[in-house]
């Protein structure tokens, strides 16, 4: 019996599906709610007195905000451990559930309309775009995003390779590199939405959908489908370069997995390409940056939400700063241009030099030029927090990661105390 799912099936034979997680107030998708969804897909696939069904929310506040990061976090935690190849597999198995749960939802041979009020977030917009038809109510909050790679993680149930075979590669990629919401205007465009209706009509529009002899195949799964603006590769992409290219992929391998997953998933069938993009889940999730920016970028914004920016923040910033910009004047001093500097910081991310232009590093600059500024920006946090007997250190990595300081560390507090032991 599902949990979070009620289903009712009217004279029509078309099914409506309310997803409300209980106690809560907004729904995610929990290890309940995939049980749910293999139960759903059952029976929608195998009731035959069901010709199709409407996906809508029992909350006011929208469809889905996404996975359960609680949760989530302990099979994460799971994955890390894994080192054996039995283990190995086990974790590959667990992270691919998410995929292989919505895939099921868009393969159950009927028609699945979404009824969408409020916003779709994460792998709750990755639910929906199981759904074979997409109407939302207009005058709604509606928000589309993919908000992972801000906080270290991929989409790793569709997101990468239904964004793109809908509004083509480069479109795509800002979405999930950036996590840049959709707009209503685009998502109607590239059919991320399909109609927009006052909410009066929205049920009944969805309704309509099914009765009209709607298609119950994705267009990916039919013959002849292109991805618009066709495939390609990374390189020949400047924006996915841009992101990735150099040392920059290297510190942050959630954007170039998600970039991995785009450009060689879109070469595949939707099925390889699905378990090409949980493969790349799992990677990221086992990288320590993942791991740094989940603490910093959900939990601690959570944190800081409730209670408010701290009040020594500024002045926090502010030393934290002078220490880095005392190393710049180091680095520049012990020969290595503003220029290269600009260009290293183009790599690592963090506060550059004043002026223009970028010139190459010298090799082995960049390591140690990195190595520097982290080190001299983690001593002066660390010390101000002491000197203030500030316990919270998460906090005040959060502060600093939103000044400018490289959000890949997860501050400068968490890089120094995860860094490997010299």
């Amino acid at each position: 019996m599902m949990q979070n799912f009620t289903l009712e099936t009217d004279a029509d034979g078309i099914a409506l599906v309310t997803f409300d997680c209980a106690g809560r107030t907004m729904n995610t998708i929990t290890n309940a709610v995939l049980d749910d969804l293999d139960l759903l897909a059952t029976q929608l696939r195998d009731d035959a007195a069901i010709r199709g069904a409407i996906l809508r929310s029992g909350k006011p506040n929208g469809f889905c905000a996404g996975a359960d990061l609680g949760e989530m976090e302990a099979k994460i935690a799971d994955w890390r451990r894994a080192a054996t190849p039995d283990e190995l597999v086990a974790a590959a198995e667990s992270a691919a559930l998410f995929n292989r749960r919505f895939r099921a939802i868009e393969a159950c041979s009927k028609p699945v309309v979404l009824a969408l009020e409020g916003l779709a977030l994460g792998g709750g917009l990755e639910l929906a775009l199981v759904c074979h038809h997409r109407v939302a109510a207009s005058g709604a909050k509606i928000r589309l995003a993919f908000p992972e790679a801000s906080i270290g993680l991929l989409p790793g149930a569709g997101g990468t390779q239904r964004l793109p075979r809908l509004m083509g590669i480069e479109r795509a990629l800002p979405h999930l590199l950036e996590g840049k919401p959709i707009p209503v205007e685009t998502a109607l465009e590239t059919g991320v939405l399909h109609e927009l209706v006052p909410p009066e009509r929205l049920i009944e529009t969805c309704r309509r959908f099914i009765l009209d002899g709607g298609s119950a195949v994705a267009p990916w799964d039919q013959a002849g489908f292109e991805i618009p603006g066709g495939t390609g590769t990374a390189h020949g992409s400047p924006y996915a370069m841009q992101r990735v290219g150099g040392e920059r992929g290297a510190r942050y391998p959630s954007e170039a997995n998600i970039v991995r997953a785009v450009f060689e998933g879109t070469s595949l069938p939707i099925d390889d390409a699905l378990i090409l993009e949980s493969d790349c889940f799992l990677d990221t999730t086992r990288t320590p940056q993942a791991a740094a920016m989940v603490r910093t970028l959900f939990h601690a914004r959570q944190a800081m939400g409730k209670a408010g920016p701290p009040d020594y923040a500024e002045a926090l910033i502010a030393g934290v700063r002078s220490a880095w910009d005392a190393e710049l004047s180091a680095l520049q001093a012990d020969g290595i241009p503003a220029a290269a500097l600009r260009a290293i910081i183009g790599q690592i991310g963090g506060w550059a030099p004043d002026g223009e232009g970028t010139a190459p590093a010298a090799a082995g600059q960049l390591a140690m030029a990195e190595a520097r500024l982290l080190d001299a920006a983690s001593r002066a946090a660390t010390s101000f927090l002491r000197a203030r007997d500030i316990a919270n250190t998460d906090i005040a990595d959060l502060v600093l990661v939103d000044a400018g300081f490289p959000a890949w560390t997860g501050g400068p507090v968490a890089w120094r105390r995860d860094r490997p032991a010299a």
